[in-house]
């Protein structure tokens, strides 16, 4: 089943995930947010940069929110040699959304995620050419 997606545009995803990742950065920032969040949208920023990839060039993609299977749809020229654990991030898509028994992530896990997130999004508006 391919995911409806409204914004063909591969620019609005990648704005879309830079304020992901704006947004993980704030929250890390705030003692009064657990770091989980930050996790979350760290997450979020590399599923929506890697789906704009996809977007670029008119592929069609799953319902999914695991990074590694969208990695794996990515063109045969994308640099992805040095991607960060894409699975780590993946578990932040569902578990941090609601308690559950994963565990919580540090402070240490947000900031991870978030340098994880931000080489990502470079390496990917770099690939698209749209700069960082």
């Amino acid at each position: 089943m391919s995911e409806h997606h409204p914004i063909s545009d591969s620019a609005e995803w990648i704005a879309y995930a830079r304020g992901d990742l704006a947004a993980a950065e704030a929250l890390a920032e705030s003692p009064d947010v657990a770091p989980v969040f930050a996790c979350f949208h760290c997450q979020q920023s590399v599923e929506k940069a890697l789906k704009a990839v996809l977007i670029s060039r008119d592929q069609e993609f799953p319902y999914t929110h695991n990074l590694r299977v969208l990695a794996n749809m990515l063109p045969d020229d994308f640099p992805d040699e040095h991607l960060p654990d894409l699975e780590q991030l993946t578990v932040y898509a569902v578990h941090a959304r609601y308690p559950s028994d994963f565990g919580v992530p540090t402070i240490e896990d947000a900031i991870a995620a978030i340098r994880d997130s931000r080489y990502i999004l470079e390496t990917i508006e770099q690939y698209l050419g749209s700069g960082s």
